[in-house]
């Protein structure tokens, strides 16, 4: 494999690897230690990892079981579901093709994909490109959840006819949107320009040419002995398919990850073969969404998310991505500067947590080991009201659509407060110029929050931040539609089948003057403020992740009928 020159001076790099190789043993076995007492205390059924430095795997493992009743253990070559980390090898695929000439990531997806189509208020539709897809900013629905996850095995195919019946979220490029939809397209697509199924693709193209022997979109009966059992505590679940599996069904173990890693720190090949050339690799690590305003900061590449983790802040460009299912957690972070990759993979809804702190945290204790060097994490501080606010929070007082409902500010004493879900929030300006919080739950108060939230116009949008992300567009009531006025009530789901994503307890009110769809999800309660469009059509506003999706109202027979996210309600109570 060819070498790369790393930004640390030779005769320092040779003499701190020298120095720490007598390290690395016991720093396995602390880690190794470390997993096992995590493990133990209930923080997860089972996790593999493994972390790669240069052209080597420098060390991999497992805690816990693959299978308590089976009592198999979880070692490196145990197999596991990797959630979004699918999205990776299905970018990798897309790139490949691209590269090949056999599709244009820069031309209409409408174009390449036949049968892909969606409503839009403009010609928005056929300005989709596989980059924007790519990047989350196509402006399709984050998700189509009825047969998103089911018990049912569904066709990927089904995605397209749906996709037909609604309309896009936003106007392509607008803004970052996560959605699983566009790999879902991606998959379908690595089909329309190869000629071959998507998983005989990846298996030709991608894990045949990496040795990744172990790994696969399909589950086949080869691998079955390696495949973790998934868990909600302690109790044995089995997830169910993925329609869109370009998104998320691909299967995969530590030891076969590593294969995967060191290809990506040797910028397209493994082996001495080129998966994809140097300069695609460096395309798909380049910044996509540079200087847009909605982003607020957030860095994507083709697929990878950069420079995420702040321990790393002074060790230049990282990049990586999660993968989350209902009981699977997975994540891989790269951090070229020291040409080492760490992945940590899970089989349990308690391993979320683990997922989250070993993916930066193995990687951290290698480097400082094999580098003597300190990471660093710049601890965020709980900044204090500033003496002379700037900021003029009463211009932003006001109801907001956010993820979680209907959310009402109000302004006093130099601070914006809200509740939401029990807990009272206050914003208030700090004295670094952004905004710190204050959160008190039945009226006690908690610790204070590092968060640092930030409101911003952007375009004709009011916009409450919390890190790069969107809590909340602020928004004013519009003028109810006859028709929607007459679809208020309750709602009963006709199509439930054996579907995990499942919006239940379907409720049109009315709050303030405006029109709200309150349903229940995995037991939660959340609510979306709807704008009506047209007689036909409302849609649940707001900006970003699930947010804008089109709610359609049906007549058929004389009776009153529901369409959302490929789901269909009968109205059967009026309020």
């Amino acid at each position: 494999m060819k070498k790369k020159l790393l930004q640390i001076p030779v005769f320092i790099l040779l003499f701190s690897i020298c120095a720490s190789a007598q390290n690395i043993d016991s720093l396995a076995r602390a880690i190794q230690s470390e997993l096992n007492i995590q493990v133990k205390k209930g923080k997860a059924m089972g996790l593999s990892y493994a972390i790669v430095h240069a052209d080597s795997v420098l060390m991999s493992g497992g805690a816990g079981f693959a299978s308590f009743a089976e009592q198999r253990k979880a070692d490196a070559r145990t197999v596991y579901r990797v959630g979004s980390v699918s999205k990776l090898f299905t970018a990798l695929a897309i790139m490949q093709l691209h590269e090949a000439g056999k599709l244009n990531i820069d031309a209409s997806l409408a174009s390449q994909l036949p049968g892909f189509g969606i409503r839009s208020e403009t010609d928005a539709a056929n300005k989709i490109t596989p980059r924007m897809l790519l990047t989350h900013h196509s402006g399709l629905p984050s998700d189509l959840y009825c047969n998103m996850f089911s018990a049912d095995t569904t066709l990927p195919q089904s995605l397209l006819p749906e996709l037909n019946k609604t309309y896009m979220a936003f106007e392509p490029n607008q803004l970052y949107a996560y959605s699983n939809v566009g790999y879902g397209l991606l998959g379908l697509l690595v089909e329309a320009a190869s000629g071959l199924s998507f998983e005989d693709y990846m298996q030709q193209n991608i894990f045949g040419p990496m040795g990744m022997i172990n790994s696969s979109f399909e589950e086949p009966a080869n691998i079955k002995n390696l495949i973790a059992k998934g868990y909600k505590g302690k109790k044995e679940y089995n997830e169910g398919f993925i329609r869109d599996i370009g998104a998320g069904m691909m299967v995969s173990s530590a030891e076969d990850m590593t294969h995967f890693m060191l290809m990506i720190l040797n910028e397209g090949s493994y082996n001495g073969q080129s998966i994809i050339k140097t300069e695609t690799f460096r395309e798909m690590i380049h910044l996509q969404n540079a200087g847009n305003p909605y982003d607020n900061g957030k860095e994507l590449g083709l697929c990878f998310h950069m420079n995420t983790e702040a321990v790393f802040k002074n060790a230049g460009l990282t990049y990586g991505h999660g993968g989350d299912t209902e009981v699977f957690h997975a994540s891989v972070l790269f951090v070229p500067k020291y040409n080492m990759a760490a992945v940590v993979l899970t089989n349990s809804d308690k391993g979320a947590a683990l997922r989250s702190k070993y993916d930066d945290l193995l990687l951290t204790k290698a480097i400082e080991t094999l580098y003597n060097t300190k990471m660093k994490k710049d601890e965020e501080k709980w900044m204090a009201p500033c003496d002379k606010p700037s900021i003029p929070l009463e211009n932003f007082a006001g109801f907001y659509a956010t993820p979680l409902g209907l959310m009402e500010f109000s302004y006093s004493d130099n601070t914006l407060k809200t509740s939401i879900q029990g807990m009272k929030l206050r914003l208030f300006e700090n004295k670094a110029g952004s905004l710190s919080a204050r959160i008190s739950l039945l009226g006690i108060p908690l610790p204070k929050m590092p968060d640092t939230f930030s409101i911003k116009i952007v375009g004709r949008d009011t916009l409450i931040y919390q890190g790069s992300n969107i809590l909340g567009m602020k928004y004013t009531a519009s003028p109810i539609l006859q028709e929607w006025k007459n679809a208020v009530g309750k709602y009963e789901l006709l199509n439930k089948g054996k579907n995990v994503f499942v919006p239940e307890n379907l409720n049109i009110g009315m709050q303030n003057d405006m029109l709200i769809a309150n349903f229940s999800m995995f037991g939660s309660k959340m609510s979306r403020i709807l704008d009506c469009k047209d007689a036909t059509r409302a849609v649940a506003i707001g900006r970003g992740r699930s947010m804008n999706d089109s709610f359609h109202i049906i007549q058929e027979d004389g009776k009153t009928y529901l369409w959302f996210s490929g789901y269909k309600y009968k109205l059967k109570e009026k309020n």
